[in-house]
């Protein structure tokens, strides 16, 4: 099976942006593929690379047309039912080894639950940024396809008619899963030695703008449509 060359021209007409996946492996197969959350491959280069690497496997962008992937990494019955509970129906989900994936539709910025030990990793993480592999393609440790949890699929259901979720449905998340989350750093303020000189305000306004010119200049140099949006989030 060749999940891109036989999937990738479906999810791109359905409103996804495909993401190329390595063989046996979880990572894009192409440099600089985050730009494909916010400019996808016309048909044309789905097709070439199609041609040209056939054996590919498929995933698709977070972000782009508001898809929001939200990957569930635990096997925690109790961290299971604080995840189900706290987000809404999904119409498509999908499995691989461990964990599963669902979709929706939102304008949510990337977000990351760990688990407070470290030995247990991430808990959920939501893709905004990031690519989702999706079925047929192949887990690198299993060698079995990942597959489908639901009555649809990324293939006949489109992103405006996946199921919303909200910044409310990410707040209500973090509150439930906040029993296996690291307790919240508290920050004091310093204290200044007697004698010693304070950082004035003028020179940490000057060292502010300093950095803003910094990631301006480098913002300018970048060519529109190629991941300016995307860099332009990390920065700010």
């Amino acid at each position: 099976m060749r999940p891109f060359e036989q999937f990738a021209l479906r999810a791109l007409a359905n409103g996804y942006s495909p993401v190329p996946i390595a063989v046996g492996e979880k990572k894009p197969a192409i440099k600089r593929w985050n730009r494909l959350c916010s400019v996808a491959m016309t048909a044309g280069e789905i097709a070439e690379l199609a041609w040209r690497r056939p054996s590919l496997g498929l995933g698709v962008a977070g972000g782009f047309g508001g898809l929001i992937p939200i990957d569930v990494d635990a096997v925690d019955p109790g961290v299971l039912a604080a995840v189900c509970g706290a987000l809404p129906a999904p119409l498509v989900g999908k499995r691989g080894r461990r964990g599963f994936t669902v979709f929706y539709r939102g304008n949510i910025p990337a977000v990351k639950f760990r688990h407070k030990d470290r030995s247990g990793g991430m808990l959920v993480e939501a893709l905004s940024t990031g690519a989702a592999i999706i079925p047929p393609t192949k887990h690198p440790d299993t060698g079995k396809p990942y597959r489908w949890t639901s009555g649809g699929t990324l293939f006949d259901v489109s992103v405006g008619g996946l199921s919303e979720i909200t910044p409310d449905h990410i707040e209500a998340l973090r509150t439930a899963l906040k029993p296996w989350m690291p307790e919240p750093k508290r920050y004091e303020a310093k204290t200044v030695l007697l004698g010693t000189v304070p950082t004035s305000d003028k020179r940490q306004a000057a060292y502010a703008r300093a950095i803003l010119a910094s990631e301006a200049r480098e913002l300018a140099a970048m060519v529109r449509d190629s991941g300016r949006n995307h860099r332009l989030f990390q920065a700010g």
